[in-house]
């Protein structure tokens, strides 16, 4: 799989803003560690060694303090079937599990799929299944970051 340098762009954009959230002194000073629930299409799934989901490295390279997280990203995924598939729900319980013990953030990062003509999702649709993923995030105890290309002149 060939990622763009638009691609590797936002998925650099969404590491930064956390490790500069986590290294804020303010951030130092939650009552919790923070745990990020990951939750995406192949720009943030696991991906062989020689490919490209920027979540486990992430994960795997910004975690101390006794932050921790879980990548729930796969490929191919849309913000209709990652909701369909049971995958969003799995989000919301793990941000019910560890909120008592951490601060749960949740990446939302969808679009490149979504985007496909065969998804057939509207740029409407997209929308609002993405303010209700950071509506839902927000109700079960976590702070939602939205991240997502911009898609808005390929959607129908």
């Amino acid at each position: 799989m060939s990622i763009s340098l638009k691609t590797t762009g936002v998925a650099l954009v969404s590491i930064i803003s956390y490790v500069q959230a986590y290294s804020s002194s303010a951030f130092k000073h939650l009552p919790r560690p923070p745990f990020f629930v990951l939750a995406g299409d192949s720009t943030t799934a696991t991906q062989s060694s020689n490919g490209g989901g920027w979540g486990d490295g992430f994960l795997n390279t910004t975690l101390f303090n006794g932050a921790s997280g879980r990548n729930f990203g796969h490929n191919g995924a849309t913000t209709v079937s990652f909701r369909d598939g049971g995958d969003w729900d799995d989000v919301l319980t793990t941000v019910r599990q560890v909120r008592d013990d951490y601060h749960p953030f949740v990446t939302i990062q969808f679009g490149h799929n979504d985007q496909k003509p065969a998804a057939n999702i509207s740029l409407s649709q997209y929308t609002s299944n993405l303010e209700r993923f950071v509506t839902e995030a927000t109700d079960a105890g976590a702070t939602p970051n939205s991240r997502h290309p911009s898609i808005s002149a390929q959607l129908r």
